[in-house]
């Protein structure tokens, strides 16, 4: 599929964060208030507005900064860049359960 010109891309451009992005700074500040352990920290968030360069020219770009987890000395990253990999996709389906379990615990 060829990329749209920047002309017609700039024409979706928003300022409004999606709710999706929201809910992820808000369970990581909750996670954070109750000193969840399991979790990754949250070093800050920042939202920025995209140059005539950006995938969508004008539109918003959302960032949030978390640290990865440690255990037992050693470093697990839950989830790399690319959606579906790192340690948390490579857990079978019970262990991934069991994950989204001790987070929903940790943030209620």
């Amino acid at each position: 599929m060829k990329r749209k010109p920047a002309s017609q891309r700039a024409t979706q451009a928003t300022d409004a964060v999606c709710p999706r992005a929201t809910e992820c700074l808000a369970t990581s500040k909750k996670l954070a208030e109750v000193k969840c352990e399991h979790s990754p920290v949250l070093i800050g968030s920042a939202q920025t507005k995209q140059g005539p360069e950006g995938w969508v020219p004008g539109g918003y770009i959302f960032y949030i900064g978390l640290t990865t987890v440690v255990e037992g000395g050693y470093t697990i990253q839950l989830a790399s860049s690319v959606i579906g990999e790192g340690a948390f996709y490579e857990m079978s389906p019970q262990e991934r359960e069991g994950a989204r379990v001790a987070f929903r615990t940790a943030l209620t």
